[in-house]
């Protein structure tokens, strides 16, 4: 009987891969709609350390279009990023510096004191020193994700890589391209809100530093390499060679499982995924459809996106054509 659920899902994929026709490509070239030169729409990768910028000396044609290009299209850039991000940790994570007169000795007992030391120095990278004009809600945020990296490089055995996007702006910007951003502020904030949670965290100090020292062993038991969750790592190996093969079925098909993966295993999220991946996917795209049409009508363009941007019925490249425009991938 505890079967039947997943055969149920392995045959809805089965059918759901049938039932359209494959795409295979990462870079696209637009055309129609009375363009008067070629964009292009490009796949990105992230999410794991396996597949980084170094992975486009491989893609055909790839660099051809990328020094054609006079403006670079992607999610959102630095500036739009780091002002977002830090509207979004004003205001779920309150003050960033601790008040002069009080430091982590002042709030923590001398075990838990030590533990956030020795924290801080392996997987923050900093030392004490400066931890302590930090406060407790803003230095969880810089511990979460440093420990969320380590964890991501030690289950995968790689070494932290650079992404796709952000060397790709910064070469857009140094050969002088012009460059915007898909998403608006409203819908960057929503993302962050997504993906780190929106609840503020407590307020008094001494309520933020005993939840600090909480979250950090709590997510120390979960990201354990010890209790990795082995179905979710094959499936995300999966989809790692699926970008490598440029096979965007196969990569909504992982997703897709990875996705089920979690929901079933309550240990890994607590959220609602698919109210979440509904919005970062789909909403999203349709969105930035009301912008792109404008941004690529006299610039020689290059849009970078993540993979999973382009994929189905919903994806930009099935949308696109739906607005007129011919897609073909770049061999």
């Amino acid at each position: 009987m505890m079967r039947k659920p997943t055969y149920i899902f392995l045959l809805f994929l089965s059918i759901s891969a049938r039932a359209q026709l494959p795409e295979t490509g990462l870079l696209w070239k637009i055309s129609g709609n009375e363009l008067k030169q070629p964009p292009y729409l490009f796949g990105t990768f992230y999410g794991t350390y396996g597949i980084g910028a170094e992975f486009l000396d491989s893609i055909s044609g790839f660099y051809d279009a990328f020094n054609t290009v006079t403006q670079f299209v992607g999610e959102s850039g630095f500036s739009t990023n780091f002002k977002v991000l830090n509207e979004y940790l004003g205001k779920y994570y309150g003050q960033r510096k601790m008040p002069a007169d009080t430091t982590y000795k002042d709030l923590l007992n001398e075990t838990d004191y030590d533990y956030l030391d020795l924290t801080v120095r392996v997987s923050a990278r900093i030392f004490m020193e400066d931890a302590n004009k930090i406060c407790p809600s803003y230095l969880w945020f810089i511990i979460s994700q440093a420990k969320q990296s380590d964890y991501m490089q030690q289950v995968y055995n790689v070494s932290q890589k650079e992404t796709m996007d952000f060397y790709l702006l910064k070469a857009a910007q140094g050969k002088g391209c012009i460059v915007e951003d898909l998403d608006s502020p409203e819908i960057l904030l929503i993302s962050f809100e997504l993906l780190s949670g929106k609840t503020p965290l407590p307020q008094s100090l001494q309520e933020s530093a005993d939840t600090l020292i909480h979250n950090i062993k709590r997510i120390d038991s979960l990201l354990n390499p010890k209790r990795a969750n082995h179905k979710l790592l094959r499936s995300t190996k999966n989809f790692e060679d699926a970008y490598k093969r440029q096979d965007l079925s196969g990569l909504e098909r992982y997703k897709k499982e990875q996705l089920y993966i979690i929901k079933g295993d309550s240990s890994l999220s607590n959220v609602n995924i698919d109210q979440n991946m509904s919005y970062l996917l789909k909403e999203r795209n349709l969105s930035w459809l009301e912008k792109i049409p404008e941004l690529i009508s006299n610039q020689s363009t290059m849009i970078a996106v993540g993979a999973l941007h382009l994929c189905g019925k919903d994806g930009l490249i099935n949308l696109l054509r739906e607005k007129g425009y011919i897609l073909e991938v770049v061999k």
